[in-house]
């Protein structure tokens, strides 16, 4: 589960955190993710991925104080008067591992 420790940083319930440092939560230009030594690169591109999801799915001023990220692919706040999200034009994550 993701939640905002302020605006710019969100953090995981299990101590991954990714802070914002340029643009939006909906178009970044400058992030710094902290990921938990011990995590497989494949498992942090999936955190990250969920936590930027969680970030630009809710954003701070109406942030819930938890989101588990299975809730984020039908998003609770959408109703049939809104429009659906854009598809995000974010570079794809790929992490090497050696």
């Amino acid at each position: 589960m993701w939640s905002y420790t302020n605006s710019k940083k969100i953090t995981h319930e299990h101590g991954h955190s990714i802070e914002l440092n340029a643009g939006t939560w909906y178009s970044p230009k400058d992030l710094h993710p902290t990921i938990e030594p011990g995590t497989k690169a494949l498992d942090a591109a999936r955190l990250i991925r969920e936590g930027l999801e969680f970030a630009e799915c809710f954003p701070y001023a109406q942030q819930p104080s938890t989101v588990k990220p299975a809730s984020l692919k039908s998003n609770p706040l959408k109703t049939s008067t809104q429009k659906a999200p854009r598809v995000s034009n974010r570079p794809i994550l790929s992490f090497k591992s050696h």
